[in-house]
């Protein structure tokens, strides 16, 4: 439909709307000054009705005839808006659309915040031991493990290289004077046995035909008298472990060979040859380290044609002692091995 003939549509109603309120209060008013009158004059009959100058109205006579129908109008100013209408009734929900096309990627949302830690769970119960596989191919390096459990108390290390000094600490209250209880009387000294000797040659020794044992005549320290000077030959008293040394001094013409010797066997031997070094007189000696036994007897012997040559109380020196004896050895022993 055009538009203008919409704005004469609503005009039309506009106007028979407001003849119609009109007519309408007009008759109201008659009703009400017949009822207080009972009648009107034949001058108000006869005049035009008037429905609002009076209050009697007017008698319409019955509708005559229908004219004909009258060339159209003109066409009227627009109407006044009309009223907005009230809010119509919600409609039923239509029925399902097409799936739209998929829509494109939306942006990247911002990092959210870190969640609470979770709680740790429990450990499970340790499951059998598996039969053994097969060796497989050697695998890659793996990845630094977590760390395991502590293992077992190691056996106790040596002692370390003691640390340095430190500062002095400030200096304590004094502590309440303790009294403590007597203690178990412990067990008496026993001071360690002792076997030791030192002695030397006073005179030269020369050796010319034959085996001889050398004997150091001057004996310096014999704790034990386990030595003798006249025999030049240390008896054992007590079994353990003995220290022995001998040192003698050479003529420059002559060969010098000596064993220090235990029982019947050699056990070490000192040797020079004037031969190889005709500079002069020349020291040698030897040291040993023996197990003994009881009645054992160490002693030095000299070979034939060596010289002894004795310049000074000092220059040939035979010496011995007692390093362990056997008892303390054994005692030892065992603490080791507990």
């Amino acid at each position: 439909m055009a538009q203008p003939e919409v704005l004469f549509l609503i005009i039309t109603a506009i106007f028979a709307s407001t003849y119609l309120i009109a007519y309408t209060a007009a008759s109201n008013d008659y009703d009400e000054s017949s009822q207080t009158s009972g009648s009107c004059s034949q001058e108000e009959t006869a005049t035009r009705c008037k429905p609002i100058e009076s209050p009697c109205g007017c008698f319409m006579g019955p509708s005559g005839p229908a004219g004909a129908t009258g060339a159209p109008g003109t066409v009227g100013p627009s109407g006044l808006p009309g009223v907005q209408g009230p809010q119509g009734l919600t409609g039923s929900i239509g029925p399902k659309g097409d799936p739209g096309l998929e829509g494109q990627v939306g942006l990247k949302g911002s990092t959210g915040e870190s969640g609470t830690a979770g709680q740790n769970g429990v450990n499970g119960e340790k499951g059998e031991a598996g039969q053994d596989g097969a060796n497989g191919a050697r695998g890659l390096k793996g990845t630094k493990g977590l760390k395991g459990d502590s293992g077992e108390k190691g056996d106790e290390g040596d002692v370390g290289p003691g640390g340095h000094k430190g500062d002095s600490g400030t200096k304590g209250d004094k502590g309440d004077t303790g009294k403590g209880t007597k203690g178990d009387a412990g067990t008496p000294y026993v001071p360690p046995p002792l076997s030791m000797f030192t002695a030397t040659l006073t005179s030269s020794l020369h050796v010319s035909s034959g085996y001889q044992t050398v004997a150091f005549n001057s004996v310096k320290m014999n704790a034990g008298n386990d030595y003798s000077a006249t025999s030049g030959f240390f008896t054992c008293r007590i079994p353990g472990m003995y220290s022995f040394s001998v040192t003698v001094l050479s003529h420059p013409q002559y060969d010098l060979n000596i064993y220090l010797m235990r029982n019947e066997v050699q056990e070490a031997r000192a040797y020079y040859n004037y031969m190889s070094d005709k500079s002069g007189y020349s020291t040698i000696g030897h040291s040993i380290v023996l197990d003994l036994e009881e009645g054992d007897e160490i002693y030095i012997r000299a070979h034939p044609t060596t010289y002894l040559y004795a310049s000074g109380t000092g220059s040939n020196v035979f010496t011995g002692h007692l390093l362990y004896a056997a008892a303390d050895m054994s005692v030892e022993n065992e603490a080791t091995e507990i």
